[in-house]
């Protein structure tokens, strides 16, 4: 089935002691499993009909036998296929998971508060000798450049609001601008929190709204809005929202470590949107919105978060309590009481439209109805969802007859428990429903539904007389061991023939009588009688800071599963991990345990190293690993978080292939394989960390950012290997902190290229990258040319400027053995100046007409003068990469091999 992962048995299984492919399939990927089966993986491919591979059997014999494998792909069920984790937008984290937010080049603060400190319109113009009608945004923005810059000169809302929208709207250049509202104080009145337009410097330089000094978070009693214009790359980070949190369109939106209460979250359009470590309680309409003496349900339905048509959607490690109703509401559902519940509202509702949505770590209880609806279908693992009148649905993207247009669902690790019960006299859907599954080939796997009501606790369970389905499949799953126990109410509870048990033998029920969430609370809080309530308001103060402890869905759940009789053991010690793609899920994503022979994450342990088997692999979240073997044909695609490989990179002899995009960043202790690396930079941040002498075909383009080399590290081109910088945008160079050197050292046959685009040519320099703080660079940098090839492409030049640097260094030694410029048109030269005084190589042009499309390369001054700068002159001549030698084993493999080969 194209859309999804086959897992595939060889022809002859008898003594085989090894597989190898031969020929892959026209579409997707096929690899050998450590078992001796295969992994055909048609994830992202939805091409159907005729396709084949072949494979190569050996057997223990030493025979071998070549098998063709003949395929009929037929269309995926699910129109939308699997997300592949691709589309978030995500940063780096810390230790304490937080986001971390660098700034760009185009970058200033703008600090708010509203202590008395704070220097108002009045305030400025008295400083400055003018009238306060004098000041707006205009003389702000030409004048302001020091109020807000800091703490000391922090500025009253007003004042502060005026500069941020003159320094962060459509108005002016994309900016890395921060926007920081001092702890302890409460905002009105603000307007726009996002300008209209607003636009981070880059996918890595978002904007930033976030908050300084101590205390608790800063109040905002102003809706966060992104709306009419579209905005992109932005990041709002440890605040409170009282008027809600809106976004109707825009591109890379993220909100780590915020409150919503009134107003609750609407995500509508949006390419690419995170809300993670956050919590939305108590969000309720607190008038209706309907003339009569009653609550009209679909007028006031309201959700803590409502997300539609958004592709690319994380919500991971957040807390949702009590949102579409309100404590005290009339059961007849007066207006003179607050608002009742209704099957329209819910704690989380993601409509059908959305896709790649990944809902993990979360806690919810309480709601309305669904605890969360994920209508799309997606990726939903480790969530606790507890005491709502329903539980949890995925429904493929089927809404209103328009068929299975979403994702597939790998719904992984989920505990339900306890059904609420509100009641109400209309529209009220139920009130203990578990799971609810109606999408195609949905896999449910190491799931819990407990308990309806406590046990061991007549008086609840009286309270609540009924229960709908435990586990409702409106279609054949794919695959469901979801465990489902006591999932009764108190009218059937003493009549067996209603149990809805399924997966519990050989369980002590004795046990599961005693794994409930009740005894959880009175366990964590020390009182035998705590409550659902009790829990809650725990939950609730830890999410605003007043406690040291850390109660998360994990935790929660690794209650249950030990109870139920699921395995809770961490593994202990470092491991190589092996990719194998699951066909239970997508096969594809990194950031899926089912698809990793431990069943756990690469980085659960320190030194874990990470064996890829050949396979395409989408990555996500933030790892440090020691090794990355690629295997043979395999392809790691990174387009958010951070990946850090602090010992050796490998490839097969087929090669591989390593694209970095969007956020993603990758960060390589060098690479000394002889095997070609492809690697794809056309956003986000590659560098080199080590010695890279490997073979290797770099292509950077739109606003990437490749650090070649930092801290000593050598970036080698040996023989036959590439760097391509297409376009005038990219950052190609080095950077450090340390002062330490970065150098670029080419052999004689290999090429470093430009081409043009848009009027513009890159260049290799030394840039301040953002990753290393405010300064910078603090790095020694320099080339050895070493009679490399240089390749101009100049097609997309234009004819206006004259002259173009394309490598600006502290020391440039070396000089290139040929030139191959494209593009001149006929009537103009070319020439390279490689000048070791500046440390420059420059390309001069004459003026179109005045030339005959002849190149030339001159040297102006002497490559000796490197030798004034010591620790350069050593990097530059050590030996590492400046290779004439055509046998290319004369490069080394790691740094054993160096002494010889220098």
């Amino acid at each position: 089935m194209a859309g999804r992962v086959s897992t595939l048995a060889p022809e002859d299984v008898g003594d085989i002691s090894s597989l190898r492919i031969v020929s892959g399939p026209a579409h997707g990927n096929v690899t050998v499993n450590p078992d001796n089966t295969f992994a055909l993986v048609l994830t992202t491919i939805d091409k159907t009909g005729p396709s084949s591979f072949s494979y190569e059997a050996t057997y223990n014999d030493g025979s071998s036998a070549v098998f063709k494998a003949d395929l009929n792909v037929v269309a995926s069920v699910q129109k939308g296929g699997w997300g592949t984790g691709e589309h978030f937008y995500m940063l780096q984290t810390d230790e304490n998971d937080d986001v971390i937010v660098e700034h760009g080049d185009n970058h200033r603060k703008v600090f708010v508060s509203n202590s008395d400190d704070a220097l108002s319109l009045k305030d400025i113009a008295a400083l400055e000798g003018i009238k306060v009608d004098d000041i707006d945004d205009k003389w702000m923005k030409a004048n302001g450049a020091d109020y807000g810059a800091d703490e000391s000169m922090a500025l009253k809302p007003d004042a502060g609001m005026m500069l941020w929208y003159s320094v962060s709207d459509r108005s002016v250049e994309p900016s890395s601008n921060w926007l920081l509202f001092e702890r302890g104080y409460e905002y009105d009145d603000l307007g726009r929190i996002v300008g209209r337009g607003a636009m981070g410097e880059s996918e890595l330089h978002p904007q930033l709204i976030t908050s300084y000094g101590s205390g608790d978070k800063p109040v905002i009693h102003s809706t966060f809005s992104v709306s009419q214009s579209e905005a992109a790359n932005i990041v709002a980070k440890d605040l409170e929202f009282t008027g809600g949190f809106k976004a109707l369109l825009g591109e890379n939106l993220l909100a780590d470590g915020v409150s919503v209460t009134d107003g609750g979250i609407s995500i509508q359009n949006v390419d690419g949107f995170t809300f993670r470590n956050s919590d939305v309680v108590d969000v309720v309409r607190e008038e209706p919105e309907n003339d009569g003496a009653t609550w009209d349900p679909s007028n006031n339905r309201v959700s803590g978060i409502f997300v539609k048509n958004t592709h690319g959607l994380l919500i991971e490690n957040t807390f949702w309590d009590h949102n579409g109703w309100e404590d005290g509401y009339d059961y007849d559902m007066s207006v003179e009481q607050g608002q009742p519940p209704s099957f329209y509202s819910h704690n989380v509702y993601l409509q059908y439209d959305n896709s790649d949505v990944t809902f993990r770590d979360n806690i919810t209880m309480r709601g309305a109805s669904f605890g969360v609806q994920v209508r799309s279908g997606g990726f939903i693992e480790d969530n606790m969802i507890l005491d709502n009148n329903a539980g949890l649905n995925f429904l493929g993207g089927d809404y209103k007859d328009k068929g299975p247009i979403g994702d597939y669902t790998l719904a992984d690790g989920n505990v339900i428990t306890s059904g609420q019960h509100l009641t109400v006299a209309s529209k009220q859907g139920a009130t203990a429903l578990g799971i609810e599954n109606s999408g195609q080939l949905s896999t449910l796997i190491d799931n819990i539904v407990a308990h309806v009501a406590d046990p061991n606790n007549p008086t609840e369970l009286a309270a609540k007389p009924i229960e709908q389905s435990g586990l409702k499949h409106e279609t054949d799953p794919y695959y469901d061991d979801t465990i489902v126990y006591n999932w009764i109410g108190a009218k059937r509870y003493d009549n067996p023939e209603k149990s809805q048990d399924a997966n519990v033998d050989g369980l002590d029920k004795t046990v599961l009588d005693q794994t409930t969430i009740q005894l959880f609370a009175a366990e964590l809080l020390g009182d035998e009688d705590a409550t659902i309530a009790d829990l809650a308001d725990f939950l609730r103060a830890q999410a605003d800071g007043r406690l040291d402890e850390v109660v998360d869905a994990d935790l929660v759940i690794a209650y249950f599963q030990k109870g139920f009789g699921l395995d809770v053991d961490i593994r202990g010690e470092a491991e190589t991990l092996r990719f194998v793609p699951n066909d239970l899920g997508d096969g594809v994503r990194w950031d899926n345990r089912l698809n990793w022979n431990t069943e756990d994450l690469p980085g659960t342990q320190d030194g874990d190293s990470v064996d890829l088997g050949g396979n395409w692999v989408y990555y996500g979240g933030t790892t440090a690993i020691e090794d990355l073997d690629f295997g043979e044909g395999g392809k790691l695609y990174v387009n958010h978080g951070y990946l850090q490989i602090n010992d050796h990179t490998a490839v097969g002899k087929a090669g591989a292939e390593l694209d970095i995009d969007n956020a993603g960043q990758v960060w390589m202790d060098g690479y000394t394989d002889k095997d070609l690396l492809e690697i794809d930079v056309a956003g986000g941040r590659f560098a080199n960390t080590g010695l890279f002498t490997g073979s290797v075909d770099m292509d950077v383009s739109d606003n990437a950012q490749v650090i070649l080399g930092t801290g000593g590290a050598d970036f080698v081109l040996g023989e036959g290997s590439r760097l391509d910088i297409f376009g005038g945008n990219a950052k190609v160079g080095f950077d450090g902190a340390d002062g330490d050197t970065g150098v670029l050292l080419m052999s004689d046959k290999s090429t470093l290229s430009f081409t043009a685009e848009d009027g513009k040519l890159g260049m290799v320099s030394e840039f301040r990258s953002g990753h290393f703080g405010e300064g910078g660079p603090d790095i020694q940098s320099g080339a050895n040319l070493g009679s490399g090839m240089l390749e101009l492409d100049l097609s997309g030049l234009g004819g206006a400027v004259s002259s173009y640097k394309l490598l600006e260094l502290d020391e440039i030694i070396g000089s290139f053995g040929d030139l191959d410029i494209k593009g001149l048109g006929g009537d103009r030269d070319a020439e390279i100046v490689i000048n070791y005084d500046t440390d420059q190589v420059l390309l001069k042009l004459t003026a179109a007409g005045k030339g005959s499309g002849a190149t030339s390369m001159t040297t102006v001054g002497d490559a000796d003068n490197a030798k004034l700068s010591p620790d350069l002159w050593e990097a530059l001549t050590n030996g590492h990469g400046v290779y004439s030698d055509d046998d290319p084993a004369d490069i080394p493999d790691d740094e054993d091999d160096l002494d010889e080969a220098a």
